[in-house]
């Protein structure tokens, strides 16, 4: 595998954004292009670029969103659920 990791904890350098993300139900699992990061809240480090960034809460619908990560920007987020049918 080449090439770094598209997210990291730290150190936090030019190239990167940092996305600061929570819900309303504490430990909603957290996937970043597909990949799963941790459990909300969470701040996380990305590289530049598009981000789909995807929240789970079991019985709940998933919370999706496209995100663009900016160079030295610092995003907020926080995912309200809607119940599943």
């Amino acid at each position: 595998m080449s090439g770094a990791p598209a997210f990291a904890a730290t150190p936090i350098s030019s190239d990167v954004g940092v996305l600061i993300l929570s819900s309303e139900t504490t430990g909603a699992e957290i996937y970043i292009d597909g990949k799963f990061v941790g459990d909300a809240p969470t701040i996380i480090s990305l590289a530049s670029g598009l981000r789909q960034i995807t929240i789970k809460s079991m019985g709940k619908k998933d919370w999706t969103r496209e995100i663009e990560v900016m160079e030295g920007s610092q995003v907020t987020r926080h995912a309200v659920f809607v119940q599943s049918p």
